[in-house]
């Protein structure tokens, strides 16, 4: 049994930097391998739902990057300071995994990120504050993390919002006033 599980699993490739993709999809497989060199102007890459397990590297030095989709992985450590290269990002999944840490601050320049899925991990910290500038994400999911701390008074500026999922952490003190500003907020958990 043990052979035949072996036998199934894939590695990843090696290199990958001399290639044009642009659309990557390898979500639902058996990678195993550690992520390396990716095309250099890749615009969409999803390895979601893999065995991937070594700590996020700098996956790609594509500066066009608009999803990134890592969830249900098996990934450790901190989210790294190269991912806040990716200022076009539009889409973050990173949840299911096994990451640590609080998020690092220079992520304030994806702006433009309309969906943040980062449930699921070891994430600590307050609130991130860069968020206050995310005037168009539309989803926001930190839950099953080890956030504290309250929802800061700026919260009622992200007026786009959708969906918002904070359960399962450790925040505490009182739901503000400004939440009411959330006019377009759907679902709330």
């Amino acid at each position: 049994h043990e052979h035949l599980q072996q036998s199934t699993q894939w590695n990843f490739p090696t290199y990958m930097g001399s290639m044009s993709l642009l659309y990557l999809y390898l979500s639902s497989n058996q990678l195993t391998s550690r992520i390396t060199t990716l095309p250099p102007n890749i615009i969409i890459l999803d390895l979601s739902n893999n065995f991937l397990s070594e700590p996020l590297p700098s996956v790609t030095t594509s500066a066009n990057l608009t999803l990134l989709s890592l969830f249900s992985n098996q990934i450790t450590g901190h989210i790294p300071q190269s991912f806040c290269k990716f200022q076009g990002l539009l889409e973050l999944d990173l949840s299911n995994n096994f990451l640590e840490g609080e998020l690092p601050s220079c992520l304030r320049v994806m702006e433009e990120i309309e969906f943040i899925a980062l449930s699921n991990n070891s994430l600590s910290g307050e609130f991130p504050s860069f968020l206050q500038n995310f005037t168009n994400l539309l989803v926001l999911d930190l839950s099953r993390n080890r956030l504290s701390g309250g929802l800061p008074m700026w919260i009622g500026k992200l007026t786009s919002l959708t969906i918002l999922r904070l359960s399962h952490n450790k925040f505490s003190r009182n739901i503000l006033v400004n939440f009411t500003n959330l006019a377009c907020l759907r679902y709330l958990d």
